[in-house]
């Protein structure tokens, strides 16, 4: 289970980079690219939905929620889809 612990403490630990990386890129105009893209969240949900306790497997989907790399992925895939439907063309 320490191992399972572990793991979900990297990934948060890993989310909580992105938000520090996306803060500062905001605060500073700079190129700004989220790293490792994805794995944070859905590794810390996978690892969640695998864990011996019940309370944990239940929080599973709060390393999706939180993670800004897969909101902004999603953002963009949205924007994108919305203006190939609604474009003239």
């Amino acid at each position: 289970m320490w191992i399972a612990n572990f793991l979900i403490g990297l990934c948060a630990f890993f989310i909580a980079l992105n938000w520090i990386g996306l803060l500062g890129a905001l605060s500073s105009k700079a190129n700004f690219s989220f790293a490792p893209p994805f794995l944070a969240g859905i590794a810390g949900c996978l690892v969640a939905l695998a864990h011996p306790s019940a309370t944990v497997n239940e929080l599973a989907w709060v390393f999706i929620v939180v993670d800004p790399s897969i909101g902004f992925a999603l953002g963009v895939t949205t924007v994108v889809y919305l203006k190939k439907k609604f474009s003239k063309g």
